[in-house]
């Protein structure tokens, strides 16, 4: 945790200016010994986003990226949601993680282990409660890797497209006799017949031939390896491993404005130069 910088701090304008500079010195001073002495209470609840927007002292804008007229400063409650999902992505993935087990303990998990169960408690505000109730939006920018198919859902999880297969092939699913089964369940692993062997309720008519090809074509691109565990993948990002960053550009909203950041900020002008030509820009000149 650092103390924020803030590159209008010497610019001289009015005392109101100077006060709230002063100000925002103290603030983020205690919230620097808070945070050290609490490290597990999200930055939003020990600094609240109104008192920041306050501290910056420039309104709503403070929250946009720089080509959309803003500072660049990040909101904290958008802020605070990705940094809570990346505890969701550390239990979906440490699996022999000591904290991982003891959570686990308390509230139970959901079918393969992905996550805990939903957290209701009745009083007070609940950390895992908070970091629960983001696992849903997580779990929508989430694709699943198949190794040996023993935690990833055949018909309902997103493993070979994306979509889950229930939603790209509706008919299939609804005459299937194994709706709720494992993908190592619909695997055939014996040496001679190895392959898929999805169950049906009845034969198929002449015109649902056609799709049935498709959706073995779009299964049979994928095997199942039995020494290694599935895994989850972050759609996000090329890699598949999750970052807060690229969360936080999901979650932020977007903007219609584009602003001419490169000719205010990256000119070989003084700072107070480069800001008073970004208030300029947003109309918010101080008069005396």
């Amino acid at each position: 945790m650092r103390l924020w910088h803030l590159p209008f701090a010497s610019v001289r304008c009015s005392s109101r200016f100077v006060l709230c500079s002063f100000f925002s010195l103290v603030l983020s001073s205690s919230l620097f010994v808070l945070h050290s002495s609490f490290p597990l209470i999200p930055v939003s609840l020990l600094f609240p986003n109104w008192l920041y927007i306050y501290i910056l002292w420039v309104g709503s804008s403070n929250k946009k990226k720089k080509k959309n007229y803003g500072l660049g400063v990040r909101n904290l409650a958008l802020m605070n949601r990705a940094l809570l999902s990346k505890w969701n992505w550390r239990f979906a993935n440490e699996r022999e993680a000591f904290w991982k087990k003891v959570i686990s303990q308390k509230y139970g998990v959901e079918e393969g282990d992905w996550c805990t169960r939903a957290v209701s408690e009745r009083y007070g505000v609940g950390l895992w409660k908070a970091i629960r109730n983001e696992w849903l939006f997580l779990k929508s920018r989430l694709a699943y890797q198949v190794s040996n198919g023993r935690r990833v859902k055949f018909w309902k999880d997103k493993w070979c497209s994306d979509e889950p297969l229930c939603e790209s092939f509706p008919s299939l699913y609804s005459i299937s006799l194994t709706k709720d089964a494992w993908v190592s369940e619909v695997w055939n692993s014996e040496s001679d017949g190895e392959g898929w062997t999805p169950l049906f309720s009845r034969a198929f008519n002449d015109w649902e031939i056609a799709m049935l090809e498709r959706f073995m074509l779009k299964i049979q691109a994928i095997r199942v390896q039995r020494e290694e565990d599935d895994r989850v993948v972050w759609t996000a990002s090329k890699s598949g491993d999750f970052s807060v960053k690229s969360l936080y550009s999901i979650l932020e909203p977007g903007e219609a404005h584009l602003f001419p950041c490169n000719g205010i900020w990256r000119v070989k002008a003084p700072p107070k130069v480069a800001f008073f030509a970004w208030e300029a820009a947003w109309g918010k000149i101080l008069t005396l």
